[in-house]
């Protein structure tokens, strides 16, 4: 009679005190059973899998969970978001774990193949409806997009939280992509980023899409600026 009745409190304890554990590799697949042998390749995947855990149980994780990520880089087709849903319950947590023997990165960039060297510059033809490109990485390091002037800065005439007035002989009449240009303009304490809407050549304007918050407005004589993403 004791025999079976502290076996079943052994077993009890085990039960309580184990956890969901799943596992991630850049080669698994989200069709695998998210195992150490069989991982499972994005963090949606188990996101998807902790929630579905919390709605058969009333919202409630009735054990901790921890999903563990491979080495590797983790290419990300879409955004990854936690919210409140994805939380543990009481004293069982989630936790998102990077196992041991390399670095885990996970990245939402783009990868882009089919580079060719025309003159001095190294050209590719990024995939159709994606965005401006504001980052560019290669072999873990940032790289410059191409910029005017290079490696140095424009000094504008004026201009106001919605525009710049450069001077003359600035700005190209080349410029095949006004839209997909970036300004950098450089204020006393702070820097800011901006799309173009649009470009007025005949008063030398620069309009923005996102105007100047702040103090820091564009409106001071001389301040500093570049163009980037031009072709």
């Amino acid at each position: 009679m004791y025999r079976y009745l502290i076996l079943i409190i052994f077993l009890s304890h085990l039960t309580l005190c184990s956890s969901y554990t799943f596992y991630l590799s850049p080669s698994g697949s989200d069709n695998n059973p998210g195992t150490e042998n069989s991982p499972w390749a994005t963090p949606q995947r188990a996101q998807q899998q902790i929630r579905t855990i919390k709605q058969q149980n009333g919202g409630n994780l009735p054990q901790p969970v921890q999903v563990n990520f491979k080495p590797g880089t983790y290419q990300l087709n879409s955004t990854w978001t936690l919210t409140d849903a994805d939380s543990g319950t009481g004293n069982n947590l989630v936790s998102y774990n990077a196992l041991g023997g390399g670095p885990v990165k996970i990245s939402g960039g783009l990868r882009i193949t089919g580079w060719t060297k025309q003159g001095n510059f190294w050209v590719a033809r990024a995939p159709q409806g994606i965005k401006p490109i504001s980052q560019l990485w290669a072999n873990g390091a940032r790289l410059l997009t191409a910029r005017t002037p290079v490696m140095q800065f424009q000094f504008m005439e004026s201009g106001t939280s919605n525009y710049i007035i450069y001077k003359p002989g600035q700005i190209a009449d080349s410029y095949t992509n006004p839209n997909d240009l970036r300004i950098t303009i450089y204020h006393f304490w702070t820097a800011s980023i901006h799309t173009i809407s649009s470009i007025d050549r005949t008063n030398r304007k620069i309009y923005l899409k996102n105007p100047v918050n702040g103090r820091g407005s564009g409106s001071a004589s001389n301040n500093r600026y570049f163009l980037d993403n031009v072709y």
